[in-house]
Order: C-alpha cells, then sequence, then structure tokens
C-alpha cells in the first residue's frame, strides 16, 4: 500500500505492512523513499486508539538522496488491535521538528484483524450479511469490523481458537465426528460465542450437540403454521423484525425441549434463547439465520444481534484479558506509589505559620511602636517575596528531580520473555523519557483507560513515545499536566529463572487444596498466590527450595489470605477483598501492601495467559526484583514468576 504526501511536499513516501505475530507482539515492515535531498532524523508512526493512549514510535535512520530503506516495527497487539491498524506517518530531523506528513492509512494485515466470526454452512453466502456490510461494531471493550471466514470440517479446529463468534446453519454437525464436536464445545467453555441457526434444519444443525447445550428438538413447524415465535411477536416480541415485515408464520420454526444441565433465557429481541456456559455463551435461534425472511428483520437489528449472545458470557466485554485489567492495574500500581510517596511538608507548614504570624501581628506592632504604620503596604509585599524565596529552598524535598517509575515484571518461570508494566510521572509537563535494558525489545502503552476504539484521528499528536536509535530503546511521555502519571508497558528477553511447579494437587468437595508446591527457581518469595477456578490461598515467605504441602500446620500460618468466594471471574472481587478498596475501608488482611499490589498484577496477567480451564495458576513475587530502566530515574521494581499446573482431582466441581 502506497501513501504518498501531500501536495505541497513530495520528498518521502511510505509503506507499512504486517510482516507476522509473534505471541503479543506485532512485527511491521516500514520502508521509506526519499525523492528530496539527504534526509538524517526520524521516521515517527503514530497509533491512536484514543487520546489518552495514542502512542508515537520513532525509529532513527539515515535516507540518501532518491534512496529506500526497509526497518522493522514490533509494536503491541493491542496497539494495531484497537486502532484496526490505522496509522499516522511523519518524517522528523535530528531535533524532532516535523518536515513532512503521510496521509493516514490502514496496515495492511493487521486492519484485517477485527472480531472474526467463522460460519460453518452448506449455504455461506446467505450469511455473509453478518459482517454488518464492513461497518464496525463496538464489541469486547473496542470498536472494530467483523471478519468473517468460510469454515468446513477440515479447517474447524484450525480456525477455532481464534475466533470470537462461531455460527452454525444449515450444516450437519454429526458429520464433523466426536472429537471436533469436543473441541467446539471446550471452545465455549473457554470463553468463545455460539449462534446456532434451526428452523427445517434444526436435527442437523443441533446433532451431536444436545448433551452439552441440554436441548434436543421437540418439534419443527411447516410455513403457515402457528408456531411460538408468530405468538410471540403477536405478544410484542421481536420489535425490529416486525418492523423489517417479518411474518414468523412463513418460516420453519423449531421448538425444544429443555434437559437438566443448562438455563436458557428467551430474549424479548431476537428469536434466541440464550445461555452461559462455561466462559462463553450459545444463542439457538428457532430459525435458520439464512432465512430470507429472518434476514430482513435481522438487517435492522444486527448490531444488538451480534452483542446479546456475548453479554451472557463471561468473557464479554474484556475481549483479551488485559481489557479488564485497565482499571485494576492502574490502580494497584497507583497502591504501590502511595507507599512509596514520602513527602515532608513540616517545613513549609513551619514556614507559613511563621509567615502569618509575621506579616500579622508582629509587622503591625513592629511598625506601629516605630510609628511608622504607612509603611505596611510596602512591608507586606516584601515579606511575601522572602516567603516565596522560602518555599523555593524548602520546597526542593517535594520535588521530583527524576522521573518516578513502578515497574512490575511478570514472567512464566522456565520463559525467556517477560512483559514489564509501569507507571511513570515527574514534576512539571515537559517531555521525557527513559532508556530501557538493552533486553527490551518493544514498548508501547501499558494500563489504558479503558476507552479503546478507533477514534480516526489523524492530528498526529501522541500522548506516549516509543523511540529505537543508535542508544537504545527509550519509553517516554508527553504530560499535559504537573505529575501526570503514564502507563508504558515493554516486552523482552529475559533468563529463564527455573521451575515453579506442583504434584499431587487436589480440591476436596469443601474447596480445600491439598498437594506440594515445589519452588525451584532460585528465588525467595515474599508471597505466592495458588488459584483454581473460585479457589484462591497466598503464601508469606516461601523461601528457595522449598517445598511447600497444603496439609501441615505450618502452611496454614503462613497463609495471609484464602477464600472460595472471591473470584467467580472477576478480578475486581478480588482487588476490592484483597486491598478493602471502596468497600470496606481499611483492609483486612495482614501483608506489605505495595509488594501484595504487585503481586495482584502478576496474578491477574497469569490468569489471563492460563492454559484451559483446568490448570492450576501458581504466581510467586520475587525478592531480589532487577530494574528495567538503563536511564537516570528513580525506579521501583517488582517481578512475579507464573507458572500452572495440573489438578488431579476437582472434587469441588463435582460437588
Amino acid at each position: 500500500m502506497r501513501v504518498y504526501a501531500a501536495a505541497e511536499r513530495k520528498d518521502f513516501s511510505c509503506d507499512v505492512e504486517f510482516l507476522r505475530q509473534e505471541d503479543d507482539r506485532c512485527v511491521l515492515q516500514v520502508t521509506v523513499e526519499n525523492d528530496g535531498k539527504d534526509f538524517t532524523g526520524f521516521v515517527r508512526v503514530v497509533f491512536t486508539p484514543n487520546e489518552a493512549d495514542s502512542c508515537a514510535y520513532d525509529t532513527e535512520i539515515s535516507l540518501p538522496e532518491k534512496g529506500k530503506k526497509q526497518f522493522s516495527l514490533t509494536i503491541p497487539e493491542r496497539m494495531a488491535d484497537f486502532t484496526s491498524g490505522g496509522c499516522d506517518v511523519f518524517f522528523l530531523d535530528g531535533k524532532g521538528h516535523e518536515l513532512q506528513k503521510l496521509a493516514r492509512k490502514k496496515v495492511s494485515g493487521v486492519a484485517e484483524g477485527g472480531i472474526t466470526m467463522g460460519i460453518l454452512s452448506d449455504d455461506y453466502s446467505s450469511l455473509t450479511y453478518l459482517d454488518l456490510g464492513g461497518m464496525p461494531i463496538y464489541l469486547a471493550n473496542s470498536e472494530k469490523p467483523v471478519r468473517l471466514i468460510e469454515l468446513n470440517g477440515e479447517n474447524l479446529e484450525a480456525y477455532l481458537d481464534g475466533l470470537y463468534f462461531l455460527v452454525i446453519d444449515r450444516y450437519n454437525v454429526s458429520s464433523l465426528g466426536e472429537e471436533k464436536i469436543k473441541a467446539i464445545q471446550a471452545w465455549v467453555e473457554q470463553g468463545g460465542w455460539l449462534m446456532i441457526g434451526t428452523g427445517e434444519y434444526a436435527y442437523d444443525t443441533l446433532g451431536g450437540l444436545e448433551d452439552f447445550l441440554s436441548l434436543e428438538v421437540a418439534s419443527i413447524s411447516e410455513p403457515g403454521e402457528n408456531n411460538q415465535l408468530y405468538a410471540n411477536s403477536m405478544n410484542g416480541y421481536y420489535p425490529y423484525y416486525r418492523g423489517g415485515g417479518v411474518d414468523f408464520i412463513n418460516m420453519s420454526v423449531a421448538s425444544f425441549n429443555y434437559l437438566n444441565g443448562v438455563y436458557y433465557d428467551e430474549s424479548g429481541y431476537n428469536p434466541v434463547i440464550i445461555a452461559s456456559i462455561g466462559d462463553g455463551a450459545v444463542g439457538v435461534y428457532a430459525c435458520a439465520l439464512s432465512d430470507s425472511d429472518f434476514i430482513k428483520g435481522a438487517a435492522r437489528n444486527q448490531e444488538q444481534m451480534l452483542s446479546e449472545v456475548p453479554s451472557y458470557s463471561g468473557s464479554y466485554g474484556f475481549g483479551k484479558y488485559y481489557d479488564s485489567m485497565d482499571y485494576y492495574g492502574q490502580e494497584a500500581l497507583a497502591l504501590i506509589d502511595r507507599d512509596h510517596t514520602d513527602v515532608d511538608f513540616s517545613a513549609l507548614m513551619i514556614l507559613i505559620v511563621v509567615y502569618i504570624l509575621l506579616v500579622g501581628p508582629a509587622l503591625f506592632f513592629l511598625l506601629r511602636v516605630k510609628k511608622k504604620s504607612e509603611w505596611y503596604w510596602i512591608g507586606a509585599p516584601l515579606m511575601g517575596l522572602v516567603f516565596i524565596g522560602g518555599v523555593y529552598i524548602f520546597g526542593r524535598n517535594i520535588r521530583v528531580a527524576n522521573p518516578k517509575v513502578y515497574s512490575v515484571s511478570v514472567q512464566e518461570a522456565g520463559s525467556g520473555r517477560v512483559d514489564t508494566y509501569y507507571e511513570a510521572y515527574q514534576s512539571g509537563t515537559k517531555s521525557w523519557k527513559l532508556r530501557l535494558n538493552d533486553n527490551y525489545e518493544t514498548a508501547g502503552t501499558g494500563f489504558g483507560r479503558g476507552y479503546y476504539y478507533y477514534t480516526g484521528s489523524s492530528s498526529g499528536d501522541y500522548h506516549y513515545l516509543v523511540q529505537n536509535g543508535g542508544e537504545g530503546l527509550f519509553i517516554g511521555m508527553k504530560p499535559r499536566q504537573n505529575f501526570e502519571s503514564g502507563f508504558l508497558y515493554a516486552s523482552g528477553r529475559a533468563e529463564p529463572q527455573g521451575t515453579l511447579s506442583a504434584s499431587s494437587l487436589r480440591l476436596d468437595k469443601q474447596g480445600h487444596m491439598s498437594g506440594t508446591i515445589i519452588n525451584d527457581t532460585g528465588h525467595d518469595f515474599p508471597y505466592l498466590a495458588v488459584t483454581y477456578g473460585d479457589f484462591l490461598a497466598i503464601f508469606s515467605d516461601v523461601k528457595a527450595g522449598e517445598r511447600m504441602d497444603f496439609d501441615t500446620d505450618k502452611m496454614a500460618d503462613r497463609c495471609v489470605y484464602c477464600n472460595l468466594y472471591t473470584m467467580n471471574g472477576k478480578n475486581r472481587d478480588f482487588y476490592y477483598d484483597l486491598f478493602g478498596y471502596g468497600r470496606w475501608g481499611q483492609t483486612r488482611y495482614n501483608y506489605v501492601r505495595d509488594e501484595m499490589a504487585a503481586l495482584f498484577i502478576g496474578f491477574e496477567i497469569a490468569l489471563g495467559s492460563a492454559p484451559d480451564g483446568r490448570a492450576v495458576t501458581l504466581v510467586g513475587l520475587t525478592a531480589d526484583a532487577e530494574k528495567t530502566i538503563a536511564g537516570a530515574c528513580d525506579e521501583y521494581a517488582y517481578r512475579c514468576l507464573r507458572s500452572y499446573a495440573e489438578l488431579e482431582v476437582d472434587g469441588y466441581a463435582a460437588n
């Protein structure tokens, strides 16, 4: 994709292409050409999901006249995802002055991500209306287009993990076989959104899914026969369909028998019954989604139709798990900041009291004794100037000379990768940047403001800065007010940290865990969290090389937090319970708050990366975290090591 400069300048041109995905990172290839004089400076690519989280990526290059260069740009996946691949490109001189701005573009490949919807149907062409004609939809905390993928029995499993939606309509599901049907079930339970059309094809589309859905076909009406959808519509249901001229009596409509195990709600807006299953949700339509009469009504109600089924799922509103951390991650970092902000105002308080006494009764009395009361209008301003000078001198101790940085690094114990989350600020509104250690390879915005949607802004302004040049990788910020906190993220290489493992883990019917945790990471843990489902326990003072047995009395003495009912898939419940924020006031638990806040961040990030629903998540906070910033700053660094283990017996779930 070629993007040319504005009419008044045509010295530079640029292509930005998607190369590949690497875990949670997107690698882009930037190709620049120079038709003007020799150039040395920066190419700036700006991604703007919203004003607060816009991020500029500066790459230092030298480009001779008629020269052409390519370089790779690695950005966090969320930055590309939340902007639908939209970016601005600028050329800056060595001092950062803008020389040329290129027209807005979309990064090819990245923009194709969107909300992926797999269609499993023998009549795929009749279901293409589900992409909303290319219009974006606000879903999963962001606005993205819906991208359709045509599925069949051969490619289903290959695409399944990457789907938001799976739509089954006019398809013999039994033909997939038991293994692939189980894969669909597991996908739903792990957060997928399944939509099934039935109507005259109900026996086919529900075939093989009856036990999983706890649903079976009772009967199918013929066109012209009274049916439940027609009766519902006569009672005020489905207003968008009635407004579109849909007469359900002209359609084949299925009715169902409800089996034990799953509770279904009947929608008043769409002819669908919806249930929450695991972390996902299922919507079973009483008619075929490809029915021409149904499509007339769906066309007036598509956005609501696509948001209704996800709203029943535990995964709805979160998209990728880090979205749910935008608020709570900032809150946890703010707790750490407050515990390390020790500002001594005593000298200023004494100075204020002295000033009030001197400029008030003392000065007035002195001038009256000297019979120079008329000098008060001169003496008071002079003493004010002296006071201002005193404030300047004594106020030095509350200034932030260097940026203040709080970092929480999260690493799988045996992995060679690390992710680090930052809060950073300094006094004043001057732009700042800091050089990261050499092991970091990419950076961007961290815990955001929670309003991720593509704004379409092409101002090119930015809030955060990532700069890659000869001196290394920098992260920075352009504050808009004094002491404005910035939330950034970086990832890179790291040395593996041994193993954190478990054996013979069992959960009984009362929710009590048994088994052994082995810390072979080489690090002492001030705190170690163990969680599975609704079970969560946090232990203190776990030494390097220690084997911890849940059944010992010593373990109970070291358990600083244990609760079976705080999780329910919602980190806010854990956060409120643990820190007493906004609910109980002061915390009820005995721990070091800044360390526990850092563990909370590592714990939530680890949960988002858990391999499956049966994995026990282990997260330890190390006592010897190394600083991540090479530049001059005051950094408080924390590190969490995560790992996962299998649960041998889940007696609580079977209760």
